[in-house]
């Protein structure tokens, strides 16, 4: 069955999927899910959507919002997935943004939850063409024309950790293509397995690995908003415990932010769990452990973390670790690995360990560009992007003679990949190119600060060069500033050559990132620039 027939006629259309909510839960079977889809398409043909549209949304986690992405697809129209706010931005900035990108894509509609819909100042001088997706009903149902093979189903806007969002050109074929793969490698069994899910839809892991993967396959499932992760992490293992889930993913930091909640409150029973996908940023051989130490009582195996490597630039996935395989780990210099060559530890304190995140799917090529082993990452797969929407030079720069180059910084072994950063995190200090992602990860382990919240930006302060450390503190209560940023410092210096001139330090649960968690170095230097918001203090070295 291809893509569209999935949708329209689930494999398990009688298994339940479960859309948790802070008022009333919904509970529908994937058949239910399917004819609802098919009510929405009608309904967007009755409000004008016409085949070739595009259509831009806000999706967020709720059963209206599940059922609207294949029901836009079903009325033939392109579904443009615009960013969600991300944290510490301005509702006045996000709609700003939320004006140019529907004007970019020149969409006569941007479909919102109700509940959301009052962070859009009321009258018409907003300029969005908004409509709520409870508005949209219809008792029919409509004959599905999605788009062809080889057509643009879906403008995937990133949520912009490093840039503005680009949109990526999705077609109907590498979705596909991307899904059928995905299940392939993680060995899903639309009988047996039970997702959980909490990513937000806007996020490519969220849409791909969670609602699609398992809407295509039948498998039973479990959607929550991500808002409940955030204000209490220890859910999410909760919720596997509970579901008896099989199957769950999630970023890097997520996992780590789980497994310090769960030390303080095990969950129940994880002896379900057989595959916890984790993509979106470096895996840390230390989360890794304290999973093990912590949630190894609770049933859950060393196999069931896998480590995976995927871009929106290639639908998901591009590697991901062996179903019911430990994640491989390999130690390299950590000095060595940050200029550029690969080798073993030549000494215990330049001794750094690097988590593989598995080997390319079927059909999927990697290789390294670089010298000394170490390089940028480039891929060739059936699920690339078409390019960026309205951006030419930058698809130019980035999708070159059928291959991507992802500006992720690695290596390959034994066939294996390990990714030990971003090549928008390269620094230039005296002449050397440090990554500043590897300094920051021995930072969060050596010194108070909050792991995954800390960054290191090259700014222009008063006329010359500077390096700034943007972070939380470990601790809202009990710290010495000047003595954390003293320690920060004396890590970059040994780890990574790098000397920080000063610290800023933001208040918990304010360092900006993306929804999945991403930092966003661009507005953390707008952030040292601006030196306005609430609870900021600096510390100069």
């Amino acid at each position: 069955m291809d893509l569209w027939s999935r949708l329209a006629e689930p494999p398990g259309a009688e298994r339940e999927m479960w859309y948790r909510d802070s008022g009333a839960d919904v509970c529908v079977t994937w058949g239910e899910g399917a004819r609802d889809a098919l009510r929405f398409a009608a309904a967007l043909r009755e409000y004008g959507v016409e085949s070739g549209d595009r259509v831009a949304c806000i999706l967020t986690n709720s059963f209206q919002v599940a059922v609207a992405i294949p029901g836009i697809w079903f009325a033939g129209a392109t579904l443009v997935s615009l960013p969600t706010i991300a944290r510490g931005v301005e509702p006045s900035a996000y709609l700003a943004q939320l004006q140019r990108l529907c004007a970019e894509v020149e969409s006569d509609i941007l479909l919102i939850e109700e509940r959301y819909a009052s962070l859009i100042p009321d009258g018409p001088d907003h300029g969005l063409p908004l409509v709520t997706y409870e508005s949209l009903e219809c008792s029919r149902v409509a004959s599905p024309s999605p788009p062809g093979p080889d057509q643009v189903a879906l403008i995937q806007y990133s949520s912009g950790s490093t840039s503005e969002p680009k949109g990526c050109l999705l077609t109907t074929r590498a979705i596909e293509r991307q899904l059928d793969l995905l299940a392939e490698a993680v060995g899903i069994d639309g009988e047996r397995d039970r997702g959980v899910m909490w990513l937000p839809l806007s996020h490519d892991m969220g849409l791909f690995g969670g609602l699609l993967l398992a809407w295509t396959t039948g498998m039973a499932g479990v959607m929550n908003r991500p808002e409940r992760f955030l204000a209490s992490p220890r859910s999410w293992f909760d919720e596997c415990a509970a579901f008896g889930g099989t199957l769950t993913v999630g970023p890097g930091s997520g996992l780590a932010a789980a497994t310090r909640a769960a030390r303080r409150q095990p969950p129940s029973d994880l002896g379900s769990l057989r595959t916890c996908i984790v993509g979106g940023e470096r895996v840390e051989a230390g989360v890794l452990d304290e999973v093990r130490e912590v949630l190894g009582a609770s049933g859950l195996g060393a196999t069931v973390p896998t480590p995976a490597y995927g871009l929106a630039e290639a639908t998901l996935a591009v590697t991901v670790t062996g179903a019911e395989t430990e994640p491989r780990r390999v130690r390299v210099d950590g000095a060595a690995l940050l200029a550029g060559e690969l080798c073993e530890p030549r000494g215990e304190s330049a001794r750094s360990e690097l988590v593989s995140c598995g080997k390319p799917l079927r059909g999927v090529e990697v290789r390294i560009d670089g010298e000394g082993g170490v390089g940028e990452i480039c891929v060739r797969s059936p699920c690339l992007a078409e390019g960026y929407f309205g951006e030419e030079m930058r698809t130019r720069t980035a999708f070159v003679d059928g291959e991507l180059r992802t500006g992720d910084w690695g290596f390959l072994d034994q066939g294996e990949l390990f990714v030990a950063g971003r090549l928008d995190d390269m620094l230039t200090v005296g002449g050397r190119n440090v990554h500043a992602g590897a300094v920051e990860a021995e930072i969060a382990r050596g010194a108070e600060v909050r792991a995954g919240n800390c960054a290191i930006v090259d700014m222009s302060l008063a006329g010359r060069a500077s390096l700034v450390m943007v972070a939380e503190p470990a601790r809202s209560e009990g710290l010495e500033l000047r003595e954390v940023a003293r320690a920060a410092r004396r890590i970059a210096a040994s780890s990574g050559g790098l000397a920080i001139d000063e610290c800023v330090f933001v208040p918990r649960g304010t360092l900006p990132k993306t929804p999945s968690g991403k930092v966003q170095r661009f507005r953390c230097r707008e952030l040292v620039i601006d030196g306005a918001s609430p609870g900021l203090e600096r510390v100069t070295l």
